[in-house]
């Protein structure tokens, strides 16, 4: 009964996004099915969105007037940030080099 519980989490599992909505981020077990060159393509694809992404935000951010809104912002930037931050770690473990993307 314990293996069956298991094999279930692990197929539940397979399920989880590692890149976002806006295509960006693919199903996990997409991701395995990948060869090794599309998955950096992939990784590479979704650093340079999040990069527009990231810079956009800072945009509205600089025009933003009340204080709801540059609340928003500011939890946007993070968010946003943090994501970078772990495709950024992907990629280097991959080795992936990240200084020269745009």
């Amino acid at each position: 009964m314990f293996e069956n519980n298991f094999e279930n989490e692990n197929r539940e599992n397979e399920n989880f996004f590692v890149k976002s909505e806006e295509g960006n981020f693919i199903k996990e077990r997409y991701a395995n099915d990948m060869s090794e060159e599309e998955e950096r393509r992939e990784i590479l694809r979704s650093i340079i969105n999040t990069r527009k992404e990231l810079f956009n935000v800072n945009r509205n951010f600089d025009f933003a007037s009340n204080d709801e809104v540059i609340d928003y912002y500011i939890y946007k930037i993070k968010t946003i940030q943090a994501k970078l931050n772990n495709l950024i770690k992907i990629a280097k473990e991959k080795g992936i080099e990240v200084n020269k993307i745009a």
